[in-house]
């Protein structure tokens, strides 16, 4: 049976959203042409993401989906692809190409059904920025960054990294960047590095503002997973400061902008590059691919910085690197030849 609403009956706002907020996505897109209310409504940060905890909380299948991204030419080009998995055979049943609103653009996310889009360039900066949700076929790209206002008229950015969350306080959605600076009149031999700035975007807003700077400088190591939980955003990173060789682990909290460091445990096997963060159960969790292992170890870090191993897994094959936690106790691998692994 239909509801028939007659929009000049003024219901309370907040009984709208209420209502507004069960409803499909396909159906959300009809419903955003009825007033200007509703429209200013479903397009706000605030009922984007009260909606999709509604989906998520209520409706299984979304499990069943997986979005991984790889380089599919020797030049590093990125495409993204949609797998659907079969939970009870571990197998995956089909994949497509997902065509993103940007050509050869690195995904961060999901936040609440939306991603960061970085596109890439070979150099290691970002030419593009952009918020996409496909539920919805929106895309949105965002202002350019004015640099640091501390940073003399001869520096030029090298390389940055990114960072993408949901700031509970204010109902807002946030991009993290951290570039890294140098003297551009220095040779590269001769590079000397200056500090590392953190620039903050608000979607509220629709603007960048400068935070500060790290204290030391960083090498961002290259991730496969969405590393956001708790508020904050965590990054896996060596320190130049222990001559690249210490391995630590990088967070920003979008609520109050304060950024963190913490080391790494000593590890009874060494990590390979193929270890990951991920998050395991509502905490950022490191996952420790040995060098030559055929098993992994599962780290969690707790409040105050201190690590504890929460468990330890022989999965019978060389296990070459991690991608992520997924779905309860299932991790996803890459083994020898490139092949996907599912292991629960």
């Amino acid at each position: 049976m239909g509801v028939l609403i007659d929009v000049g009956n003024h219901f309370p706002e907040n009984l709208i959203i209420e209502i507004l907020s069960w409803l499909p996505a396909r159906t959300l897109l009809q419903f955003k042409t009825v007033c200007k209310q509703w429209y200013s409504i479903i397009k706000s940060p605030h009922f984007i993401s009260k909606q999709l905890r509604n989906y998520y909380d209520n409706n299984d299948n979304w499990r069943d989906c997986l979005i991984m991204q790889y380089c599919v030419t020797v030049a590093g080009e990125l495409n993204v692809y949609e797998f659907l998995f079969d939970d009870t055979s571990k197998e995956i049943l089909a994949y497509q190409e997902v065509l993103t609103p940007e050509y050869n653009t690195a995904i961060c996310g999901p936040c609440d059904g939306i991603y960061f889009l970085w596109e890439f360039d070979y150099s290691g900066r970002g030419r593009g920025r952009s918020l996409w949700n496909p539920t919805l076929n929106e895309f949105k790209v965002l202002p350019r960054i004015n640099l640091n206002p501390n940073l003399p008229s001869y520096m030029t950015m090298t390389c940055e990294t990114y960072g993408f969350g949901y700031d509970s306080d204010i109902n807002d959605y946030k991009v993290i960047i951290i570039q890294s600076y140098r003297n551009k009149n220095i040779r590269d031999f001769e590079m000397i590095d200056y500090p590392m700035s953190i620039y903050v975007y608000s979607l509220r807003n629709n603007s960048w503002r400068y935070v500060g700077d790290l204290k030391n400088s960083y090498y961002f190591k290259e991730r496969n997973s969405y590393d956001f939980v708790n508020g904050c955003y965590y990054w896996l990173a060596s320190s130049q400061s222990d001559g690249w060789h210490c391995e630590v682990v990088i967070s920003f909290d979008v609520v109050t902008d304060v950024c963190e460091e913490f080391r790494l445990p000593k590890f009874e096997h060494m990590p390979s590059y193929g270890s990951q963060l991920v998050v395991y159960h509502d905490s950022i969790g490191f996952v420790l691919v040995p060098e030559c292992g055929t098993m992994f170890d599962v780290w969690i870090l707790k409040d105050g910085g201190a690590w504890t191993r929460k468990l330890t897994v022989e999965v019978g094959f060389r296990v070459w690197g991690a991608f992520c936690h997924w779905c309860d106790n299932m991790f996803l691998f890459r083994k020898a030849g490139g092949k996907l692994v599912m292991c629960d």
